[in-house]
């Protein structure tokens, strides 16, 4: 998953549209992606497959995580 402005791959398996204030709500967990798809805020052009699959690869982390262990 890459992002340049103004660029676009010729062959890319498909594009994901959402605005900066959906992302802003994404990035601090108050949206999830796969769920945006079915509402409408986020376009999804190309292998709907493909975009869960994606999804399949992110991490998830916990609030509580152990940052230094003694």
């Amino acid at each position: 998953m890459n992002y340049s402005k103004g660029k676009q791959l010729d062959q890319a398996d498909g594009t994901v549209t959402f605005n900066r204030s959906t992302l802003n709500d994404i990035a601090l967990g108050k949206l999830k992606l796969g769920n945006l798809a079915e509402s409408g805020d986020v376009q999804i052009d190309g292998d709907k497959a493909k975009f869960k699959e994606m999804l399949g690869n992110f991490d998830k982390f916990y609030f509580w995580f152990t940052i230094a262990a003694p």
